[in-house]
């Protein structure tokens, strides 16, 4: 196993019993030695099959699993990610029909249960079903079975308090009412969009996502958030270390606060010979499959240093890990000593950067104004920066891993630039002004001659244009040039016939060209009287030549 250091030389059986034991197999040693594999040379030169008919499957898993530091997360909200391991009976214990399961049901159980809902969810779906119940209590009526007097009850107190997500509540209650063996009627969901459409109506607009403007970046913007961080009061403990350069790199890769936590050392990848940073996104809630994935941007500088550059932004965080000798593949990139940062030092952040790129004062705002900026600010600021950038909505959703509509809930109106839309019907209207004022230029000074030689060019376009020089087919036999027939798609090739009616070319073999090839002559008969001049002896051969080509196929 290459992937397996060992101080031993790897032809030795001394590195065979480190190779295992690195791995927690060192119980399929004799197994392995039965087999002649004596050196960790040796297992590296056996064949998977080999191996998994010697070992099964749970302990080849185990044996070419890539040993990595487990993340400990301090956030709850963070998705575990299990090794890869390959689906087989033998681990669930019913490899052999002899031997009882293996697996703990009520643990399996347990956890198929809770997997059903990511963590974040739970809490919010638990919180609307006691609100459920409250509702249902007030009006007299059991939560369950839900019928459609229940919903519109509820729906009327819903209504009456404003709520906006009623869906929701209306979805826990199905899933409820499902779970518990009732049956859910049409009758129910007409009920229930009904009911929906009253409490939505009227409602108004969601409050609008806040952007930070990154345009309005400072040159000094680490500095920056740091004297406001001092000037908030706010504590040590709720600083990240790194503060501009983790904003900049949240907006690039349109990054949530989970993902900004989660973020580790080996997750970053330079390429500096094309000035570009790869990030491999570490997985989310909307990852339900832990696939993860990586995105690219490149340095944005040019003719110096600037801010918001990426590239810069990231190459600065490693390179003062390095030089501090704090560099570890396991360690948290944006976290303090390498720890995972916490949901209030994400949105500490946000806050800070809403005060230093706000373009009102902080005296002119209310107390409680700074709490609208979260995790999630830096990935809206970064969508709205794109689109204002002229970056397509399509190209910001793949960036953003988007995966609906939702993405214009974060770019909103920030695509629509006004100056670029004026400007483009300014730049439309002075060309149509121009064209007009040409045309009655013209107009105003054409003389006879110059309408003789536009009938003239008119003449010739017609001409042109009959003579449908689009494609041609060649008769060999004849060497005369046919018009095909316009009804190719609709017929047999059997049945294609040319305009002039007397080759039946699709059943004999002929050439497809745009123009008349060297050695050929032109079919008077299919191009009418605006084909070149032909003698009258060669529309004479002609006719006999394509009835007898015609009656020879």
């Amino acid at each position: 196993m290459l992937h397996v250091p060992c101080v031993s030389d790897r032809y030795t059986f001394a590195s065979l019993v480190e190779v295992l034991q690195a791995q927690g197999v060192v119980h399929c040693l004799g197994v392995l030695r039965s087999a002649g594999v004596k050196s960790a040379w040796d297992l590296e030169n056996k064949s998977k099959s080999e191996l998994r008919s010697l070992l099964g499957d749970v302990a080849l898993d185990a044996l070419v699993a890539v040993r990595k530091t487990r993340r400990t997360p301090s956030r709850p909200d963070v998705p575990v990610v299990h090794p890869y391991a390959r689906g087989s009976l033998q681990r669930l214990g019913l490899g052999d029909p002899s031997k009882a399961m293996i697996v703990d049901l009520a643990k399996a159980d347990k956890e198929f249960l809770e997997d059903r809902f990511a963590r974040t969810s739970r809490a919010p779906r638990d919180s609307r079903w006691k609100t459920w119940l409250a509702l249902c209590s007030s009006r007299g009526f059991q939560p369950l079975p839900v019928t459609v007097e229940l919903i519109n009850a509820v729906g009327s107190l819903l209504k009456a308090g404003r709520y906006r997500s009623a869906s929701q509540y209306f979805a826990i209650a199905k899933s409820k009412h499902v779970e518990a063996g009732h049956p859910w009627s049409q009758a129910m969901d007409l009920a229930r969009s009904q009911a929906v459409r009253s409490i939505t109506r009227g409602i108004g607009p969601s409050m609008p996502k806040l952007d930070l403007h990154l345009e309005l970046a400072p040159a000094m913007l680490d500095e920056t958030l740091k004297a406001v961080a001092n000037r908030l009061r706010i504590p040590t403990d709720l600083r990240l270390p790194f503060m501009g350069p983790t904003a900049v790199a949240a907006s690039w890769f349109l990054l949530r606060g989970i993902e900004i936590s989660n973020v580790q050392c080996r997750d970053v990848t330079f390429q500096c010979e094309l000035y570009q940073v790869t990030l491999q996104l570490p997985v989310s809630k909307v990852d339900t499959e832990a696939k993860g994935c990586a995105r690219t941007h490149c340095c944005v500088c040019r003719g110096g240093r600037q801010t918001l550059c990426v590239f810069h932004a990231l190459l600065d965080i490693v390179t003062a890990l390095r030089s501090r000798q704090a560099w570890r593949p396991e360690a948290y990139l944006f976290g303090c000593e390498g720890l995972m940062p916490t949901a209030r030092q994400v949105s500490t952040l946000a806050r800070c950067c809403a005060v230093a790129l706000g373009q009102a004062s902080l005296d002119e705002w209310s107390s409680g104004a700074l709490d609208r900026w979260a995790q999630h600010s830096f990935r809206v600021a970064g969508a709205q920066f794109l689109a204002r950038s002229g970056v397509d909505v399509a190209v910001i959703q793949l960036i953003g891993r988007w995966g609906s509509n939702a993405i214009f809930r974060y770019v909103q109106t920030a695509a629509f630039v006004p100056e670029r839309a004026a400007c483009a019907v300014a730049n439309a209207l002075g060309n149509q002004m121009s064209h007009e004022g040409s045309a009655c230029s013209a107009s105003r000074t054409r003389t006879p001659s110059d309408t003789k030689d536009f009938r003239q060019m008119v003449r010739d376009l017609v001409s042109e244009c009959t003579k449908s020089k689009d494609v041609l087919v060649h008769n060999p036999r004849t060497k005369f040039a046919h018009k095909p027939s316009s009804s190719e798609s609709a017929l047999d090739s059997s049945c294609w016939l040319t305009a002039c009616g007397k080759w039946r070319y699709g059943i004999s073999r002929c050439v497809r060209n745009v123009d008349l090839l060297p050695g050929y002559q032109a079919c008077k008969n299919c191009f009418g009287s605006v084909q070149l001049d032909e003698s009258s002896s060669a529309d004479a051969s002609e006719e006999s030549a394509c009835e007898s080509s015609d009656g020879s196929a």
